[in-house]
């Protein structure tokens, strides 16, 4: 810790105030830190006691609990189930091979939990999405399935032909017409950076807010594509990260965009206004780690429903979203970004981007996640506020009235369900949607109260 003992005064590493140097502390790296920011920035991490900033802390499933660990113990120690997409202590992780997933690991609550069938025949674990139940009843994997021609009559699977269905997906997910792109956060092996970059013409960004210990922390790019030409590419893309090698845990996630160039700023406060209101089903839906994530801020947390329906013109709309009249909407790297359900990036790229998902690799979750959003988009678009507010009144916010006043397939539904079901423990989250929201605009009254958290680990999300 390096202090001017002459004058009695030393600058704060962090926030550049000249302090006593009889107040000053160490921070985790030696530096002389005030008393307030070692307060309220520095923690302790829980595996290895050792101090750490706060920002850059982990949460890690321990020993039943929700433990806080360094980045150090987090590279080192800890792994990411798959299933309840969550960090958890290594030693606390099963190695298993999954039906048109690849090798994952799960956490021993999941282990039991899980929709999974063991395949009579491999040992492999089978999705009930592809499950196909023999002549005496045994569950078998379609590859297995395929290559016993014994079982071919009398097999009875989920009602699709498992010929086309061998990669997931039945190439109409997405009934929408508009663009999408995706964002995969995770961290990827040399070889797969060079297939997806070089081989299949992906765009690829390095990311610093992905920490993924070992390899390349990237995003990669598929899109803007339309519906099967979406589909198809995601599922090549997902293919190339399975076979070549990737990771991802709690600090990726999966970002949506959809074209939003055609729509007005009436259009995109319907949006916005549908976003806000389904916002308790979407979380529930998602692990504990994407809610209220310093990159992907909950909806409710930072607007309330009256002023959103007060906006009634452009000028509005931009004062309402950024808290204030005068933010540059042409400032990719503007904080407003971090919505998670993001207008900023329409003023600079034309798409609302969805924030809220879990990092992933799985084709089925990334295609029917982009259905929802899409799906989302289409509806609202077009809709009177007052009409939004009826129709999720009539049909409720839980699944099944999100999946009702969507128009979503009963797969789409299935799939929310079951995420629910996952996260939450319970199949629906219940909320009145006509119920105003405490008004904590107070604590987050401005954007650039994020700024001093943000910008130490700012990256192209």
């Amino acid at each position: 810790m390096t202090v001017d003992a002459e004058l009695e005064l030393f600058t704060c590493a962090m926030c550049g105030d000249e302090n006593d140097v009889d107040d000053a502390e160490a921070g985790p790296n030696g530096e002389a830190l005030c008393e307030s920011c070692f307060q309220y920035q520095v923690g302790t991490c829980e595996r290895c006691d050792d101090p750490m900033y706060t920002d850059d802390a982990m949460g890690v499933w321990s020993g039943g609990g929700m433990e806080t660990w360094c980045n150090s113990c987090y590279d080192n120690y800890a792994g990411f189930c798959e299933y309840c997409e969550e960090s958890h202590d290594a030693d606390d992780l099963s190695r298993y091979r999954v039906y048109n997933e690849g090798t994952i690991y799960l956490c021993q609550t999941c282990e039991c939990d899980t929709n999974y069938y063991t395949c009579v025949q491999c040992d492999d674990f089978v999705a009930d999405d592809y499950v196909i139940f023999d002549r005496n009843d045994e569950p078998n994997c379609p590859d297995c399935h395929r290559s016993d021609e014994n079982n071919g009559s009398d097999a009875r699977g989920p009602g699709w032909d498992h010929t086309i269905r061998a990669r997931g997906g039945t190439g109409d997910e997405i009934r929408s017409t508009r663009a999408i792109s995706a964002e995969i956060e995770s961290g990827l092996t040399d070889r797969a950076y060079h297939h997806l970059g070089n081989e299949m013409g992906l765009h690829i960004v390095t990311d610093s807010s992905v920490t993924v210990s070992g390899y390349m922390e990237e995003e990669v790019h598929v899109g803007p594509l339309v519906g099967e030409a979406f589909e198809s590419t995601i599922r090549d893309a997902t293919d190339a990260m399975r076979e070549y090698g990737y990771k991802v845990n709690a600090s990726c996630g999966l970002h949506i965009h959809v074209n939003a160039r055609d729509l007005s700023w009436l259009a995109l406060r319907n949006v916005w206004l549908a976003s806000y209101l389904y916002e308790p089903v979407v979380l529930g839906m998602m692990p504990k780690s994407r809610d209220n994530n310093q990159h992907c801020k909950n909806m409710r947390g930072l607007f309330n429903k009256e002023e959103i329906l007060r906006i009634d013109d452009d000028d509005s709309f931009h004062d309402v979203y950024y808290r204030s009249s005068t933010a540059d909407k042409t400032d990719k790297y503007h904080n407003a970004r971090y919505a998670a359900v993001n207008m900023h990036s329409w003023y600079f790229r034309g798409s609302i981007e969805f924030r809220y998902h879990s990092g992933t690799g799985s084709a089925d979750k990334i295609i029917q996640w982009a259905e929802i959003c899409t799906s989302l988009v289409e509806w609202a678009k077009d809709q009177k506020p007052q009409d939004i507010l009826d129709a999720i009144a009539l049909n409720g916010v839980t699944v099944d009235g999100m999946a009702d006043t969507l128009g979503l397939s009963d797969r789409i539904r299935g799939h929310m369900k079951r995420r629910t079901e996952k996260f939450s423990g319970q199949q629906e989250v219940a909320s009145d949607p006509t119920e105003e929201q405490p008004d904590i605009l107070s604590m987050v009254s401005d954007w650039q109260v994020m700024d001093f958290t943000l910008n130490m680990r700012e990256g192209d999300e």
